[in-house]
């Protein structure tokens, strides 16, 4: 079967309860203890579902559950064995970028869950229209073309007529189920619109604005009394997602309200030209993992590492609220936080707008970031075993490569790896302790997923699966 590769926005550990709760909810999901190294009953299913496991262990039935179990235990082991001799610095930023990216989707999910229930008067706005594609032209405006149309009304259909008397305009065909955003989503599908109808001036995310008119429309009548049903609460659910988003886009809206940044457009150009050529870089690169076929169509994401031109350490790249950024500490800001674009494939024109707007949202997430701080995010139970297991991961990956070194070439690497294995298990037998219920409760699903967080800095949020072991036997540790 055809691997399936899914873009997500998610977070995988943390449970939203209170302290308490929290604590008793983590100690009741630990599936293996070896003495301070635990494996969730969670982790153990998004190190087996969210990335591809091999085809040893890749069914459901007890016998690939139990190799999944070895492996996982495995890796903790080589873990323990290596961490003396691993140097902790060399994936210091990458631990702690993903610990703080954690820390802003726990966020995100916390100030999402204030919104509790949609409302029947706005689901019927909406409950008319939503089946219908609608076609449109758009153009993008200016901050002064828009103020000239909102504010010359009697003029409006004038001004509108000329903007759209072109044979260059940008059509594109727009379902609700497809909208991602609240108030385009809330413009567009809460009435009925006609051809040629204006919608807008509207105010994007990132300060633009656009104009659109309707072309077209056409829908998809639901007949049958479980489509209508099906049909109503797909409207439902997808209201209730894009104003638990709009209520989060609120909060950042009063976090960053009143900040401003300033460019110093001499060593910012010098900074686009780095990361231009590091995006050429990046995609020559992409299309050999295109060839492979294990790269999917992410954000794009660039590390400020390489660099044609010089710019000195302390030459200042933007002013925020009047505290000058040099770019030491721009960079150091990235290497924790890589920097994320818009986009997937940007033009050479529109590459150094598109350089600011990563900076600008690299900025909010600082801000996002000293917010979770605040709540001492830092210090969440599942966010701790999150980060915990990334490290474990770096360090059993160093020390399995160290040990292939030594590996006869007529042997497979799981062949060389087993009896090693083997003996830690004998070795560390009396510390482990294997809760065989939470075990029995899990269902594996038998498709391949590679799950990734697209427009995030980290876009693998799990490690690959260990290949350490196939060895289905669990004759070592005692049952919790």
């Amino acid at each position: 079967m055809k691997n399936i590769f899914i873009p997500i926005f998610i977070l995988f550990i943390f449970s939203c309860t209170k302290h308490s709760e929290q604590e008793d909810d983590y100690r009741d999901s630990i599936l293996v203890s070896i003495g301070d190294h635990i494996i969730l009953k969670n982790e153990f299913i998004q190190r087996s579902e969210y990335v591809i496991r091999p085809n040893y262990c890749s069914k459901n039935n007890n016998i690939h559950k139990q190799i999944v179990l070895n492996s996982l235990i495995a890796e903790k082991l080589l873990a323990i064995e290596g961490k003396e001799v691993f140097n902790d610095t060399v994936i210091n930023n990458y631990i702690k970028g993903l610990k703080e990216q954690s820390m802003r989707e726990k966020l995100f999910f916390t100030k999402t869950n204030l919104f509790k229930k949609l409302d029947n008067i706005e689901f019927n706005e909406f409950r008319e229209t939503a089946d219908r594609i609608y076609n449109l032209s758009f153009v993008m405006l200016n901050k002064v073309q828009a103020e000239m149309i909102m504010e010359n009304t009697n003029m409006f259909s004038e001004l509108t007529d000329n903007i759209f008397n072109t044979e260059n305009l940008n059509t594109k065909d727009v379902s609700f189920f497809g909208e991602n955003n609240y108030s385009l989503c809330h413009n567009i599908f809460s009435k009925k619109h006609n051809k040629f109808d204006i919608i807008g001036p509207l105010t994007m995310d990132d300060g633009t604005y656009v104009l659109i008119r309707v072309e077209g429309w056409n829908s998809e009548r639901r007949l049958s009394e479980n489509s209508q049903k099906e049909y109503i609460k797909n409207i439902r659910d997808h209201l209730t997602r894009l104003r638990k988003i709009d209520t989060y886009a609120n909060f950042i809206h009063d976090i960053m309200k009143n900040k401003v940044l300033n460019f110093n457009h001499s060593v910012l150009l010098k900074l686009i030209k780095n990361f231009y050529y590091e995006n050429l870089k990046f995609e020559k690169s992409k299309k050999d993992l295109f060839r492979e076929a294990i790269w999917g169509e992410n954000k794009l994401v660039l590390t400020g590492k390489y660099s044609s031109i010089d710019i000195g350490k302390d030459e200042v790249i933007f002013n925020l609220d009047g505290m000058d950024w040099t770019m030491e500490e721009l960079q150091n800001l990235i290497n924790l936080h890589p920097l994320v674009f818009r986009e997937n494939k940007i033009s050479k024109e529109n590459f150094p707008e598109a350089v600011k707007n990563a900076i600008a949202d690299l900025i909010r997430d600082k801000f996002l970031t000293s917010e979770a701080y605040k709540l001492s995010y830092d210090q969440d139970l599942y966010i701790m075993q999150y980060v915990e297991m990334w490290k474990e991961h770096f360090i059993a990956s160093s020390l399995r490569l160290k040990l292939l070194e030594s590996k006869p070439d007529d042997l497979q690497e799981v062949e060389f790896l087993n009896p090693i294995i083997d003996g830690l298990l004998l070795k560390y037998s009396n510390k482990i302790e294997i809760n065989f219920e939470l075990l029995d409760e899990i269902n594996l699903t038998r498709i391949p997923m590679h799950i990734v967080n697209k427009n995030a800095a980290y876009q693998s949020p799990i490690p690959q699966f260990p290949i350490l072991t196939d060895n289905f036997k669990i004759n070592y540790g005692k049952s919790k």
